[in-house]
């Protein structure tokens, strides 16, 4: 039965999933000239003396809730009415919570976030990720989901939402354990930042959860050391002695055979963000002076130089993998766009007058085949591994261009292990990495800050100018 209840006895429910209730004003001028179309649904603030009265044929005096039509209500007393017309129901606390959910999702009315701490609300009265579900409409993936968003900080995660954050971003997330690198990396969903922070993070909990196992399998011939092999001035990287975290992470093993002998200091192992990498002692090499024989200022020299450096390479490794994370799942749209286009003839052009021979083992990783590449193969068992795949043809030509050029860890905007010690970390121009950045910008990909300020020679870890 509808009843006519006044809008002063009328209070929002405390667990109304929408926070926000919107622009009321256009509402409320439709309510002032037409009333109230459709009437609210409340249930009794007060329902053991709700039920005593009606029993008893008196008068409620008590207020009612607000389960359906908060929006309604709020645009009438905008509007000037006393009166409203309700529905009075009796509800449970999880049915209530349900009912409001259900209507605001009808409606389109929640954001991800009121959607995430609606089914949080849920789960707290005692539903399961099944019966909420089946209780929404939702499917249990997608509750699941919104409940991970719940369990991120609130106030961090609203944050995010006004900063054009997606639910994608946020699932993201899922895949860091640790929960205060989680909230410091939610500080950075919706800038040009996150992508970089993010894979940083994974690539720190790789490094955390494999670094203990692959010491335990090398520390009987190797000796740790926190410098670069360039400034041991005696030792040399082994050719094909790094053994990546993420590798070992999906193989279990290392990418190399432990020798069956060794003599004391032959070999040192160096941690990165991202690999070990095994160092063996050069014979007859010239040493550099020890720390303890230079100047205290010049000690503090070194050890900054160092740090810069070591920076400066995580930081050139961390920025390759996100270039060959977008052009690994670039997809092809139905139409290339003008821009599209434009970017990859730019890339195929900066290929033939910079490009090398073609490296199929980058495109090997960016196609995702399964068998491992094998430099033996001829073009007849490449040619057949590529039709497999059954990629798009855009990413068939992006990725080619791509392998022609090369791209990788080795790949910056700064002087590299082959120079000098003076120029080792200083600023320099790479056209050949401007193209591929100019490319893949027109594709979609947004260059965080850090990349910019690579590029631009303006990083606060560079030494100088070029």
């Amino acid at each position: 039965m509808i009843t006519n209840i006044s809008t002063d006895r009328l209070q929002p429910h405390p667990n109304n999933p929408r926070k926000d209730l919107g622009e009321l004003t256009e509402l409320s001028s439709s309510i002032k000239e037409n009333g109230i179309l459709q009437n609210l649904t409340v249930i009794p603030a007060d329902p053991e003396l709700y039920k005593s009265k009606i029993a008893s044929k008196k008068a409620y005096p008590g207020d009612y809730i607000i389960i359906i039509g908060h929006r309604r209500h709020a645009a009438a007393k905008l509007a000037g009415l006393s009166e409203i017309p309700c529905v009075i129901t009796d509800m449970d606390e999880k049915t209530q919570v349900g009912t409001m959910l259900l209507e605001n999702i009808q409606r389109n009315d929640l954001t991800v976030i009121e959607q995430a701490q609606g089914f949080q609300m849920m789960l707290d009265l005692g539903e399961t990720t099944k019966t909420i579900s089946e209780k929404t409409g939702f499917s249990e993936t997608t509750v699941r989901k919104r409940l991970f968003v719940a369990s991120l900080n609130e106030k961090k995660s609203k944050a995010a939402y006004e900063r054009g954050a997606t639910l994608d971003d946020y699932m993201k997330l899922e895949k860091i354990n640790d929960v205060k690198t989680r909230n410091k990396v939610l500080e950075t969903i919706g800038t040009n930042g996150f992508n970089n922070e993010y894979k940083k993070a994974i690539a720190e909990e790789l490094r955390d959860k494999n670094l203990p196992k692959i010491i335990k399998e090398i520390e009987t011939f190797a000796k740790p050391t926190d410098k670069l092999y360039w400034d041991l001035k005696g030792y040399e990287p082994l050719h094909n002695w790094s053994c990546g975290f993420e590798k070992y992470e999906t193989s279990g093993k290392l990418s190399f055979n432990i020798p069956k002998k060794w003599e004391p200091d032959e070999y040192l192992y160096h941690t990165s963000l991202y690999s070990v990498d095994i160092y063996k002692k050069i014979k007859n090499a010239k040493i550099e002076k020890k720390m303890t024989e230079l100047s205290t200022e010049e000690q503090t020299e070194r050890r900054e130089t160092r740090r810069k450096y070591k920076a400066l390479k995580e930081s050139g490794e961390t920025t390759y993998r996100l270039r060959l994370d977008f052009v690994k799942s670039f997809s092809q749209r139905a139409v290339l766009n003008a821009t599209q286009i434009e970017g990859i003839s730019n890339l195929a052009f900066t290929a033939v007058c910079l490009g090398e021979k073609f490296d199929f083992s980058l495109y090997s990783l960016l196609a995702g085949f399964e068998k491992e590449y094998d430099w033996r193969m001829g073009f007849t068992q490449k040619r057949e591994l590529k039709e497999k795949s059954n990629a798009p043809a855009a990413s068939v030509l992006l990725m080619s261009l791509y392998s022609m050029l090369k791209d990788n860890a080795e790949n910056t905007y700064f002087y590299g292990a082959e120079s000098s010690a003076e120029q080792r970390g200083q600023y320099k121009k790479n056209d050949k990495l401007d193209a591929i950045y100019n490319c893949i910008c027109a594709l979609g990909y947004q260059m965080s800050d850090e990349e910019k300020s690579l590029q631009d020679g303006t990083h606060e870890l560079f030494k100088g100018g070029e």
